[in-house]
């Protein structure tokens, strides 16, 4: 039997997204999801200039005026070096991992002396880390990166909190990081939890980096008054050829040779991806650095030709650092398929908070990106 995948006319993804559909012109729904936030956030939102001065008035007297989150790749170290050129006072926060590269970390050094900028490093007990990736690994679905997500965004928060900041600065948005179908990326506290009980050792106090509960995130966002800014949307010309060379000329930074090189977990992750799940996220990066006017369509769907997974040495690396085996792995990839939908989370309770939700998505408190997928693809 032969099947044939469709490609959307504008951008390269296609019809392996379980969620995707086509207009008469073969237009996807998520070309058109871009259109859509990128018209209201014009209406809505102001120049970067004018943003960046609610900013500076927020944080009036106080040491810092926002946080940003460092992770030594293109998009959060443009990030602080424009935060930086707009005379703002960044706290810059690097949430390490466990799987910083070599790389990542020799230019989050540059970035912090060339600049000047205070970078607090949080960090995990990586044996609980540890657990936390192979129980999402265990879990069969989709969403392998939980521990880092969850770590990060809990770090950000946690030091706005503290140092009394209600701005926390981000380098990705939609149009760096493009969109993905919520069958390929879903994640939240709940969910977290759930599979660490599942297939870990569960939610202990080895776990105390995920504050994104719904008490605690409330009250980062309600009682604290947090909100988060995704700069790269205030940015017209946002191209990141430009942006790695003027990073390397101003700060020594070094480009690692492909997205997300400073995470030596992501190999592996698109080994699993790519194999179980027929999931290439190539095709959501591309499609962003496409719809932004970046790069030709042809040239997208010409770098999909070239291999997606990780080398032989990149996998061993990974699989020996999480203490698991080849035969792991395969019995990993064999294991049938799961989604988010299969554990417990908040999905549920969200999905029928239709309206609070866009307010929260307009205020910064909610995923705008998330928002639009659940409720209008």
């Amino acid at each position: 039997m032969v099947t044939t995948t469709s490609v959307c006319s504008r951008c390269v993804m296609d019809t392996t997204a379980p969620e995707i559909r086509f207009d008469a012109g073969g237009v996807c729904n998520y070309c058109h999801l871009h259109d859509r936030m990128e018209a209201a956030h014009r209406h809505r939102e102001g120049t970067i200039e004018q943003v960046s001065e609610r900013i500076r008035k927020a944080g009036k007297n106080r040491p810092y005026d926002c946080v940003v989150g460092l992770s030594g790749g293109t998009d959060s170290t443009y990030c602080l070096y424009t935060v930086k050129q707009l005379g703002l006072r960044p706290l810059a926060v690097h949430f390490d991992n466990g799987w910083v590269s070599e790389t990542a970390a020799a230019n989050i050094q540059a970035t912090s002396k060339s600049l000047n900028i205070e970078v607090r490093k949080a960090t995990a007990d990586w044996n609980a880390l540890k657990a936390g990736y192979r129980a999402c690994l265990e879990a069969s679905t989709p969403d392998v990166c939980m521990p880092c997500e969850i770590g990060v965004y809990s770090a950000l928060y946690a030091a706005a909190k503290e140092a009394g900041v209600r701005h926390i600065i981000l380098g990705l948005s939609y149009k760096t990081e493009g969109i993905n179908p919520l069958a390929w990326h879903y994640c939240d506290a709940r969910y977290f939890c759930d599979v660490l009980s599942k297939h870990g050792p569960g939610d202990g106090p080895g776990f105390g980096f995920n504050r994104l509960k719904l008490a605690s995130f409330a009250r980062f966002v309600l009682w604290h008054g947090i909100r988060t800014v995704q700069l790269p949307l205030y940015m017209h010309d946002y191209k990141d050829k430009a942006i790695q060379k003027k990073l390397s000329q101003e700060l020594g930074w070094v480009y690692g040779g492909r997205h997300h090189f400073d995470c030596a977990y992501k190999p592996l992750v698109a080994h699993i991806h790519t194999l179980k799940f027929n999931a290439d996220l190539r095709k959501v990066s591309l499609s962003a650095l496409i719809r932004t006017g970046e790069i030709a369509r042809d040239a997208g769907l010409e770098s999909l030709r070239e291999p997606s997974g990780a080398t032989d040495k990149e996998l061993s690396y990974a699989l020996e650092r999480l203490g698991m085996t080849r035969d792991d792995l395969e019995r990993i990839l064999k294991t049938p398929l799961r989604s988010f939908r299969d554990y417990r989370s908040y999905f549920s309770m969200i999905s029928r908070m239709k309206f609070p939700l866009q307010v929260a998505s307009r205020l910064g408190i909610f995923p705008e990106t998330t928002y639009e997928k659940m409720f209008k693809t």
